[in-house]
């Protein structure tokens, strides 16, 4: 899938009250999490970052580990 048909397939996805973190690693592996968020009213764009951002981690670091 090329970049721009994931973004696409990721604003579908996308609501207010999500945050999406996606990762393209050298090995041309793509790596996706998305936070959602269950209450608007505690909304904040930083944590939804942090945690999308630490899930993917955790993901990648899988993958590595399944890799070798």
């Amino acid at each position: 899938m090329c970049k721009n048909e994931t973004r696409r397939e990721l604003e579908k996805l996308m609501r207010k009250k999500s945050t999406v973190c996606l990762l393209f690693l050298k090995n041309r592996i793509e790596v996706l999490d998305i936070y959602f968020l269950v209450n608007c009213d505690n909304s904040n764009k930083s944590i939804g970052e942090y945690y999308a951002y630490e899930d993917a981690l955790k993901r990648v670091k899988t993958i590595t580990e399944i890799m070798n």
